[in-house]
């Protein structure tokens, strides 16, 4: 009860600061409807979207079964991606859930028993405030009426940013990152992520699942570098 009086009382307040001072969209500057978001509807429909979800790239292949992404990583995504994990706008990775559960095509969730978010070390996540994967998973979960697995998978040791790290230095920066936590046996794992560059984040992650048990493993991320 307490909780949701106090979610009222914010919502309230933001919407006063709506007629107050109209919000601004973070890309490119015009006015917002609602400060609930901090990119307009047109910017979101003006993300680049990938030819084909599947990637089917060698380079690709990994512990994984398949490998799934809705948009490119490129301008305005690239934006949006640093306000999600750097400007505190969990709110971002939402919307694109919100919108990559439309999207998908059926292939990508079609006989997943549950969807799991790489995860963040605890130190990074408090740091942050959140995962922007398991923001991103939350409203896939809510959209797909698939289970969210968040304390699967956790991140045991605390690793270097893979931002300037080559497809070599990152699989050795990710060596003894994780451990799998609960029973996997069978089951049917949907790993989730942001963005997808070389592939060695995920792959290591759906490594240790792979050993522990699972049946299968699907990665699915908002974008893909190209």
């Amino acid at each position: 009860m307490a909780s949701r009086f106090a979610s009222t009382v914010a919502r309230i307040g933001r919407l006063l600061l709506d007629f107050s001072f109209p919000p601004q969209c973070a890309l490119c500057k015009g006015e917002l409807d609602t400060c609930f978001s901090p990119v307009c509807e047109k910017c979101y429909d003006s993300l680049v979207l990938l030819p084909h979800q599947r990637l089917f790239d060698p380079v690709y292949e990994g512990a994984f079964s398949a490998a799934y992404a809705v948009w490119t990583f490129s301008d305005p995504f690239q934006e949006l991606v640093h306000l999600l994990k750097y400007g505190n706008r969990p709110v971002v990775g939402t919307a694109l859930a919100k919108r990559m559960a439309a999207m998908l095509i059926k292939d990508a969730w079609a006989n997943i028993d549950g969807l799991v978010p790489v995860p963040l070390h605890s130190t990074r996540k408090r740091e942050r405030g959140y995962n922007q994967s398991e923001v991103i998973g939350k409203e896939l979960s809510r959209r797909l009426g698939i289970p969210l697995e968040t304390g699967l998978l956790k991140r045991i040791r605390q690793t270097a940013t893979q931002t300037k790290l080559n497809r070599a230095a990152r699989a050795k920066n990710l060596l003894g990152a994780f451990q799998v936590c609960r029973c996997v046996a069978g089951r049917r794992l949907l790993l989730l992520d942001d963005v997808f560059t070389t592939g060695s984040t995920v792959d290591k992650c759906a490594n240790m699942l792979m050993e522990a048990g699972a049946g299968e493993v699907r990665v699915l991320t908002a974008a893909r570098v190209v």
